[in-house]
């Protein structure tokens, strides 16, 4: 599956992503909600993993306006905080169709949750990616 991850901790979107790709999904990342909407314009993302702690565009906003535009990928999201959260917002991120994941969060939980959004990806790996990855500390070319 192809998994966008979004968090504006640099560590954690690295963590996320090595685990994942360890269990043979695609992961690209996103460090703000501007980023990873342009990022699944651009490329076939299948689920979502978004912190709502974050600067800028809300994430949640986000959330509901993908649950109206692409409700299939707002069902295949986990959301991550490390807030606890209201049950206001609780109840507007189940009612896009979203799971929750409390931080700190270990591995085995991050693959359970992720297992839960989608079935195993295919035995082959032999397939090309759908995008090609960004090296670890690479940043785009400078425009």
């Amino acid at each position: 599956m192809a998994i966008l991850a979004v968090d504006d901790e640099p560590f954690v979107v690295e963590m996320i992503q090595d685990v994942l790709e360890k269990e043979g999904h695609t992961c690209l990342t996103a460090a703000s909600v501007e980023e990873a909407e342009w990022i699944a314009g651009q490329a076939p993302i299948e689920g979502l993993i978004l912190d709502i702690g974050m600067p800028g565009k809300a994430p949640l906003d986000w959330l509901e306006e993908l649950a109206l535009a692409r409700p299939e990928l707002a069902r295949r999201t986990l959301v991550v905080t490390g807030y606890t959260l209201e049950e206001g917002l609780v109840l507007r991120i189940h009612g896009c169709g979203a799971r929750i994941l409390s931080k700190p969060f270990n591995i085995r939980e991050l693959v359970e949750e992720v297992r839960r959004l989608a079935p195993p990806p295919a035995a082959s790996s032999s397939e090309a990616h759908p995008f090609p990855r960004r090296p670890k500390g690479t940043d785009p070319p400078a425009r």
